[in-house]
């Protein structure tokens, strides 16, 4: 059962209290920030070693919340190594935690990376019930970016596994709501693949008509 007093906290806010306190949670955060930086390079080897200082940190501090973070990134981190279980591993370990703070949004961003990793692992079915469980704690908490990118991922299933009606229709739900929050690049992104359902559909007015659209788009972006 959540703890409806947390419903609102923001994901991964730092609490940073005064002192010794606050030096180390400035360390972590940027030994955090710097891993992310070299994971995103593909400096795996140098990401992991700064992620696993920065839990070393958050144990030293019993903040759980550190602790939730860099099993998140360390989730993300192996996924991009192709190392499915432990990035499965540490990201069930990251939602455990997010449970524990009460934590609705923390807990819905882990279920979607967690979906991520079964999806480019190739088991549909594990990560549609992940993206189904994000889309769930989204829509309670108005998450509306987050409730569309999750959207468009269940999509992605169900085109891959040649279930067009269903891809079209939660492709359809994701782009309102994009539009709803102003992203036009992916609005254009989900234009663009409802045309080519469209497309393959052979329903050729309605993949120009989407096509153009995600172009106009583009371009004015």
């Amino acid at each position: 059962m959540y703890c409806i007093s947390c419903r609102n906290k923001t994901f991964f806010k730092p609490n940073l209290p005064g002192g010794k306190t606050s030096s180390k949670s400035e360390d972590f955060l940027a030994g955090i920030n710097l891993g992310k930086l070299f994971r995103s390079q593909g400096n795996l080897a140098s990401s992991s070693d700064l992620f696993n200082q920065a839990l070393q940190v958050a144990v030293e501090l019993e903040n759980r919340n550190f602790e939730a973070i860099c099993y998140y990134e360390m989730g993300k981190l192996y996924r991009a190594n192709g190392e499915w279980e432990i990035s499965i591993n540490y990201l069930e370990k990251s939602i455990g935690l997010r449970k524990e703070l009460c934590d609705i949004l923390g807990e819905a961003i882990c279920l979607h990376s967690l979906g991520t990793t079964w999806l480019r692992k190739g088991v549909f079915s594990n990560a549609k019930k992940f993206f189904q469980e994000s889309i769930v704690l989204k829509e309670k908490i108005s998450d509306w970016y987050g409730l569309a990118k999750s959207l468009y991922s269940l999509g992605h299933i169900e085109r891959i596994e040649n279930n067009m009606q269903p891809a079209l229709e939660i492709y359809k739900q994701a782009l309102e709501l994009y539009k709803l929050t102003g992203n036009q690049q992916r609005v254009a992104k989900v234009l663009c693949r409802l045309g080519m359902i469209y497309a393959g559909l052979g329903q050729w007015e309605l993949a120009s008509q989407h096509l153009s659209q995600s172009r106009e788009v583009r371009v004015r972006t």
